[in-house]
């Protein structure tokens, strides 16, 4: 028997929340690349909190709960803030994130 959670998540939305939980573990492996490590230690530092921020907000979204949606907001626009401003912005590494976000938006009035 499937719970009442489980059963009023999409699928969609559930397979995003696996990718970028998997975006997540590759946040994490990357830190310790030569690249980032040139670009710093607070680099390697921020890489880490992102990925445990993208974590809570991405588990958010999976419960269906609407502070996962606004948390999520708020992260993207830091998140790619400071890749604007470190001149490492592509338009390709907020993709699924973006994705994300819009699906959620869709399904928003079913958010707790």
């Amino acid at each position: 028997m499937k719970s009442s959670s489980a059963a009023a998540r999409p699928m969609i939305l559930s397979v995003l929340c696996v990718l970028g939980l998997f975006g997540c573990f590759l946040k994490t492996i990357m830190v310790v690349s030569p690249p980032v490590q040139m670009q710093g230690r607070w680099y390697a530092v921020y890489l880490s909190l992102s990925a445990v921020l993208l974590i809570a907000c991405l588990c958010g979204i999976w419960l269906m709960k609407k502070w996962g949606f606004w948390a999520l907001s708020v992260y993207v626009l830091v998140d790619q803030s400071v890749y604007y401003l470190m001149g490492l912005w592509q338009p390709i590494g907020m993709l699924l994130v973006v994705l994300i976000l819009g699906i959620t938006l869709i399904y928003y009035r079913r958010l707790n």
